[in-house]
């Protein structure tokens, strides 16, 4: 009996000493991916933003960056998805919904741009699809007052909804030009260069995301409260 509380004494004063720690959040064992995920996804949308507010009713569907957009399409959604999983094992569940989330969208998106023979309005229902998962996820960041996972989404959403109606009046006109009717481009194309502001609208607000999980793990800042 002596002994083993002895032994408890011992174990309880290297726990006070912390050279044994009474519990090790799965969060302290495995770093934060999340500044990663966010500046590729940032860079997914710069890219987005620069291949749709440099096409005009010359160039739609030949932008000299279309090759970088899908290649970085790839790149920005396997790291979401990593990001994501590495974020349940952390135990942030939020974070690894969203980051696996737009992962999955992405890589689909991908493989959308590479199917030559897809018509735009393929890609206007894909952007459209997005939307109802975005408001609903994006219902926590509201509650909890995280404004720029708030702006993020908003300005996704707005991007999804201008550049959706953009590429479904692309695909409309074009099957009028193949009929032989006048194609009346101007507008749709006007839509998809709103939606690269707001693409570069989410960059600005996903760049504080990443500025805040940096300094935070670099102890710049106080980390937040779960």
């Amino acid at each position: 009996m002596a002994t083993t509380e002895h032994i408890e004494t011992h174990l309880l004063s290297d726990v006070r000493d912390r050279r044994v720690p009474l519990e090790t959040p799965a969060a302290t064992r495995i770093g934060n991916p999340m500044p990663i995920a966010l500046g590729l996804l940032a860079f997914q949308l710069l890219i987005f933003g620069v291949e749709w507010w440099n096409t005009d009713v010359a160039t739609i569907g030949k932008s000299g960056v279309a090759a970088a957009n899908e290649y970085s399409l790839i790149v920005a959604g396997l790291a979401q998805f990593v990001a994501g999983i590495i974020c349940f094992f952390r135990g942030e569940g939020y974070r690894g919904q969203i980051a696996a989330m737009f992962g999955l969208w992405l890589l689909g998106f991908f493989l959308l741009a590479r199917d030559e023979e897809a018509p735009p309005m393929s890609a206007a229902w894909f952007l459209f699809g997005l939307i109802l998962p975005l408001a609903i996820i994006m219902i926590p960041a509201i509650l909890s007052r995280i404004w720029a996972f708030v702006i993020a989404f908003g300005a996704i959403i707005g991007m999804c909804v201008t550049a959706g109606f953009g590429f479904r009046g692309i695909s409309l006109e074009s099957a009028k030009a193949a009929a032989g009717a006048t194609p009346h481009l101007d507008g749709y194309v006007t839509l998809l260069h709103v939606a690269a502001v707001f693409g570069w609208v989410c960059v600005t607000a996903l760049a504080w995301l990443m500025v805040e999980d940096l300094c935070r793990e670099h102890g710049v800042l106080k980390p937040k409260a779960h």
